[in-house]
């Protein structure tokens, strides 16, 4: 068996693993607490969130490893916010994807917007570039149709993951390069730490991207099932610290 010493990084999922769902949440401070005094792993996020919604999170939890953010379109680093790394979709792709959904009726946003304005995707301007697209407040029932829809678009990947509104999802979109894998591969080339010695922890559909960059893959009790399947191991749930313990089990 494998000692729990091999391995030197962890990375992990913020909604439903370190934090609840919700745009206020903020870490624990048993999850704070544990961060701090933990030296023998480098912790390290990769979350769904915009820099406007994660930074407040990663600076609470002082990470000083970059993390990824924006579903893996974008490196930062977690103190200053300052992008290391991204991978962006241009307006010729954001005009193609704005003609699918223009009958889509919900509220469209790109990352830097996140607590702005939310219009439809009928009556959004057009910018240059962005990391990420977020189609909000999506019944359950009616996004993976809208999926389909914008998957047509082969440079773009959309992945639906649990929304801040209760009975609804999210589709995150972004460039088709643009994962937790490859951000996560970036942040490990720039800590130098392999692949092989690295744990992951998650529990949305976009963490089966994050499970593809580590060595180690964990699912938390209130994960999906289909990351659950593919998960080496089952942690606790949120409400029972499950990353916490995690944390402890690996830093032991």
């Amino acid at each position: 068996m494998t000692s729990h010493s091999f391995y030197d990084a962890l990375v992990f999922d913020l909604d439903g693993t370190a934090i609840e769902s919700a745009l206020a949440a903020t870490p624990s401070d048993l999850l704070k607490h544990t961060v701090a005094t933990t030296s023998s792993l480098t912790l390290f996020a990769a979350t769904g969130r915009s820099v406007l919604a994660a930074l407040p999170v990663l600076q609470a939890l002082e990470l000083k490893t970059p993390c990824a953010i924006s579903g893996g379109a974008q490196v930062i680093d977690p103190q200053s916010g300052n992008i290391l790394w991204q991978s962006t979709i241009h307006r010729s792709t954001i005009q193609q994807l704005f003609a699918i959904c223009q009958n889509v009726p919900y509220e469209i946003i790109y990352a830097h917007e996140l607590g702005g304005e939310k219009v439809k995707a009928s009556d959004k301007p057009l910018v240059d570039e962005t990391p990420s697209i977020y189609i909000l407040k999506v019944p359950l029932d009616e996004a993976p149709d809208i999926v389909a829809s914008i998957s047509t678009i082969e440079s773009l990947k959309a992945i639906i993951v649990p929304s801040w509104t209760p009975a609804c999802s999210d589709i995150h979109i972004t460039n088709i390069d643009a994962t937790k894998e490859r951000a996560v591969t970036e942040i490990l080339a720039m800590i130098e730490i392999s692949k092989e010695k690295t744990i992951g922890i998650g529990d949305s559909a976009n963490d089966i991207e994050l499970f593809k960059a580590v060595g180690h893959k964990i699912a938390m009790g209130n994960a999906i099932d289909d990351l659950k399947e593919l998960a080496d191991e089952i942690a606790g749930s949120l409400e029972n610290d499950g990353l916490v313990q995690v944390i402890k089990k690996y830093a032991a």
